[in-house]
């Protein structure tokens, strides 16, 4: 019975903890501290020199890991559109489906006695961003919470690599060399490159939206840093992720204003896509060849590929579980692919590369359909990116992704005021920002 006892009240200091912190996170203070907090997380996941060399651990995933315990403690009951309903739910079925797919292609490879060394570090980053992605579609961010976050990631992807560049990193003549790479503290310089992915795109965006001029005007001088910091990287998987994002963007959204048939539209940007991919090979083409000369790019990847594309038929439906399947000489030498739905593929089987496509076509059908251009070149760009590198266990990638589709997702009508106001749904308040308008086809409708 004093057992008994003693196990009933043990939990009462840990429910006293949860009583006395929940209504704490959800006072003004973390309200406003929270995009900042997650921002900084997201920036840091990339920084994998600072990790542990056993787990997928360093000081964002642990950021990342509060901010997930801090949302679910002052995540209050509201009420929810059924939009915001449907993502989550797609998001978490997604997530759900792909771990199951996982861990039956990595009993697969147990059984037939296959090599899981790295298994365990792959399998927790992806249960990383898994938790992560459910936190976030779960809490119902507002666009307010999202705009903020953006900022923030938008200074702090230009300010970590140029504080580390002025504070340690090599001099400037090799900063503008041809041959070495600059990856500040990623240990990959195209770690570096995801984090600089977005920020052509939070640009544009920030710029054809109603916020104050001086964050106009803060987010215009990050043209060039931003620019350097990419060639910098030397990054393939990120000039070709900017110049699809790009190219996308200057079709979708460049339409003449005045009335021309449907049929005469799309013939306009018909040629005006083939116009920008012809200028953008000619530009591209002797960098690119450049860079592909280099160790891990051009052809070293396409053997990757193709190795990691046989790897995927030893199991093609469940795939051989989480870890590095592909190599140089042939699969199964630990390595990865450099693309992220052979990746995938080799991870779950061509079920998870199949739902990975759903999801992904899910995504740019909503954007598409509420016309947010920006936001869908945005996401173009990504996934151009992940064609070169595996993007599935960055927290980051899926952030960028998930929360365009969720800014989209939104069908509240009326102004939207970007207040500290955290996770919660309000259209009160003193506008921070300001009313948001999202750069939309010329004569269709301004929701927010």
């Amino acid at each position: 019975m004093a057992r008994a006892r003693s196990l009933a009240t043990g939990s009462q200091p840990a429910r006293a903890f949860s009583a006395e912190l929940a209504p704490r996170l959800r006072a003004p203070g973390w309200a406003q501290i929270s995009p900042l907090w997650l921002a900084a997380a997201l920036a840091l996941t990339i920084s994998t020199s600072l990790r542990a060399s056993s787990v997928p651990v360093g000081p964002g995933e642990l950021m990342l890991v509060f901010w997930m315990a801090a949302t679910l403690l002052s995540r209050r009951e509201l009420p929810e559109q059924p939009e915001e309903r449907r993502v989550a739910r797609w998001i978490t079925l997604f997530w759900y489906f792909l771990i199951f797919l996982m861990l039956a292609g990595s009993a697969y490879s147990y059984i037939r006695g296959l090599d899981q060394s790295a298994s365990f570090h792959t399998f927790t980053a992806m249960l990383l961003s898994a938790a992560f992605s459910i936190s976030l579609a779960w809490s119902h961010p507002t666009p307010a919470f999202l705009m903020k976050t953006w900022k923030w990631l938008l200074w702090l992807a230009v300010l970590f690599p140029l504080v580390y560049l002025i504070t340690s990193g090599p001099d400037l003549g090799e900063f503008f060399s041809s041959t070495s790479r600059f990856q500040g503290i990623s240990n990959n310089p195209n770690q570096l490159g995801l984090l600089l992915a977005p920020v052509p795109f939070l640009i544009v965006f920030f710029l054809r939206s109603a916020v104050p001029l001086r964050t106009k005007a803060f987010s215009l001088l990050l043209i060039v840093p931003a620019g350097l910091l990419g060639y910098s990287t030397k990054s393939d998987a990120l000039i070709i992720g900017w110049g699809v994002g790009l190219v996308f963007l200057a079709v979708l959204a460049g339409t003449p204003r005045i009335r021309i048939p449907l049929i005469g539209r799309l013939l306009y940007k018909l040629v005006l896509l083939l116009a920008l991919v012809l200028i953008l090979a000619l530009v591209l083409r002797p960098w690119l060849d450049q860079v592909y000369a280099q160790q891990d790019q051009g052809d070293v990847r396409v053997t990757l590929m193709e190795n990691g594309l046989r790897a995927v038929l030893l199991s093609p439906l469940i795939g051989l579980g989480a870890g590095s399947h592909s190599g140089v000489h042939g699969p199964l030498e630990g390595m990865e692919s450099h693309n992220s739905l052979i990746d995938l593929a080799m991870a779950g089987g061509l079920l998870a590369a199949v739902l990975a496509i759903v999801l992904s076509t899910q995504i740019l059908l909503t954007l598409f359909s509420e016309r947010r251009w920006v936001l869908t070149a945005l996401v173009v760009s990504l996934l151009a990116f992940s064609a070169f590198h595996n993007t599935l266990r960055q927290p980051l990638f899926w952030f960028f992704v998930f929360s365009a589709w969720m800014m989209a997702a939104f069908s509240e009508e009326g102004q939207l005021t970007e207040q500290p106001q955290g996770m919660e749904s309000s259209k009160a308040g003193s506008a921070a920002f300001g009313q948001i308008e999202f750069w939309r086809e010329p004569g269709s409708e301004t929701r927010y």
